[in-house]
């Protein structure tokens, strides 16, 4: 009886510790499944920043870091969901990553040089470097700062400034700023 006493308390307190540790955030890891046309990232959130880096990779990860403590699901939840209310669906090279509602922080994502972008927040700053592809950023309410940046550009800010550091303009590529 003892042996299983004590095993129990040592898998209980395994879990305990496992439970106990803080996440900073989801991340998640789309491979590229289709290389015969560009790969597209749309992100769309309502309150928190987008971050975008560049890597010599194939693959795009989403990382969504939460802007207040974390408290950890208590009971039964299901595994390789977000927790913070994060979606990222691939369909057909094109990468969508949503924020619902009640989910809230910044989202990093990290992409191939040559990705397209269209991110979209309401409130909050969004910052690209390094991207070559088509990149559309909107924004009501933050800043955008875009860095080694060459393709086509279109960036909107209602209320925050714009800086954007273009590595090469090709004059046949429309670029926009408002």
């Amino acid at each position: 009886m003892k042996p299983i006493l004590a095993s129990t308390g040592l898998i209980l307190a395994a879990c305990a510790f496992a439970v106990a540790q803080d996440t900073t955030g989801d991340r998640i890891v789309v491979p590229a499944r289709n290389s015969s046309h560009p790969r597209v990232v749309n992100c769309t959130l309502l309150n928190g920043a987008i971050t975008v880096k560049t890597y010599a990779g194939n693959e795009v990860t989403v990382e969504n870091e939460s802007s207040g403590s974390h408290d950890a699901s208590k009971g039964m939840r299901r595994i390789g969901a977000s927790t913070r209310g994060l979606e990222v669906v691939e369909e057909d090279n094109a990468i969508t990553v949503h924020q619902h509602p009640s989910g809230n922080g910044n989202v990093i994502i990290t992409v191939p040089v040559d990705t397209s972008l269209r991110l979209h927040t309401l409130s909050g700053a969004i910052r690209v470097d390094g991207a070559h592809g088509e990149v559309e950023v909107h924004t009501l309410n933050g800043h955008l700062t875009l860095t080694n940046i060459s393709g086509t550009v279109t960036a909107d800010s209602q209320n925050g400034p714009i800086k954007v550091t273009m590595d090469s303009v090709n004059a046949s590529k429309p670029l926009a700023f408002s």
